[in-house]
C-alpha cells in the first residue's frame, strides 16, 4: 500500500500543479505540503477532503488514501515496548528526584519548581505507559 505522502504528491503531479499552486488552493503554506508530501506531517480530514476536491482524485484512489491515512493514525498511536520501558525507569528516576528535592535544603522556590517539573514528567510518563 502506497503512504498518504506518496498518494499526495502524485495525484498532485497528475493534476499538473506545482507544490505551491496546490497549497494556495488549499489554503495552507507551501511548506506544510511539503511536509505532508515528505511524510513528515499527516493531514487532518478537512485537508484531505480539500486536497480531493482541488485534485479531483479518482473514486478508488480517494478510498485508498482515507485508507492510508486511518492506518498511519493508527500506527502513530501505538507505543513501543522499549518506550513504555523507558517511561518506568524515568518515573523511578522522578521518585528519586522529588524525594531529595524535598528532604535537600535547598531554596523553596527552586524546590517547588523542581518538584512541579517531576510531577509533570511522571504524568507523561504515566500516559506513555498506557
Amino acid at each position: 500500500m502506497k503512504s498518504v505522502a506518496e498518494y499526495i504528491k502524485e495525484a498532485r503531479e497528475e493534476a499538473g500543479l506545482k507544490q505551491f499552486e496546490l497549497a494556495q488552493k488549499i489554503a495552507i503554506s507551501a511548506s506544510a505540503l511539503n511536509k505532508i508530501e515528505k511524510g513528515y506531517r499527516l493531514p487532518s480530514d478537512p485537508l484531505l477532503h480539500r486536497i480531493q476536491k482541488e485534485i479531483r482524485l479518482r473514486e478508488e484512489v480517494w478510498a485508498s488514501l482515507k485508507a492510508a491515512t486511518v492506518q498511519r493514525r493508527g500506527e502513530r498511536k501505538t507505543r513501543s515496548p522499549s518506550c513504555v520501558s523507558a517511561a518506568t525507569l524515568i518515573l523511578g528516576e522522578t521518585a528519586g528526584v522529588k524525594a531529595f528535592a524535598q528532604s535537600a535544603q535547598i531554596p523553596a522556590a527552586y524546590r517547588d519548581w523542581l518538584v512541579s517539573k517531576m510531577e509533570s514528567i511522571e504524568k507523561a510518563c504515566k500516559e506513555l505507559e498506557q
